[in-house]
């Protein structure tokens, strides 16, 4: 959000669970880690955030785009996360490890994605109006 915090939200009754906040600028995605223990936020800068669950407590910041961070999201599986940013380069993360592993040039900023149900491709949403498939 624009006060640079996420909250987590009960799905049954809507109640926050746990806000995380400290970023330097807006959040504008969020995702859970594979086994829930983790939550990642990008936003505005080039980083990610990974925070605690259970305590709220950020575990890492680490950067690896240029750009803004548009979209997070997680592999059926729960193996790999996914961020496209407005640097033109789609990453995939261990979430386990909290880091990178691998960067995809698409040239053209990236703003969504999505894998595959067996998390072997990827679809992107880029600026330029084409979805590539990685």
């Amino acid at each position: 959000s624009k006060d640079r915090s996420s909250r987590i939200l009960d799905a049954k009754d809507g109640k926050p669970k746990l806000t995380v906040s400290g970023t330097e600028q807006d959040m504008l995605a969020v995702t859970f880690s594979g086994d829930g223990s983790r939550v990642v936020t990008s936003g505005l800068e080039p980083a990610l955030y990974w925070w605690d669950t259970a305590t709220g407590e950020r575990l890492k910041r680490i950067g690896g785009h240029n750009e803004a961070v548009h979209e997070l999201f997680t592999s059926n599986d729960g193996s790999v996360i996914g961020s496209c940013g407005g640097d033109g380069a789609f990453r995939l993360w261990n979430p386990k490890l909290m880091d990178s592993v691998r960067t995809i040039p698409v040239r053209s900023p990236v703003f969504c994605g999505s894998f595959s149900k067996d998390a072997k491709r990827v679809a992107v949403g880029c600026s330029d109006g084409m979805t590539r498939l990685i």
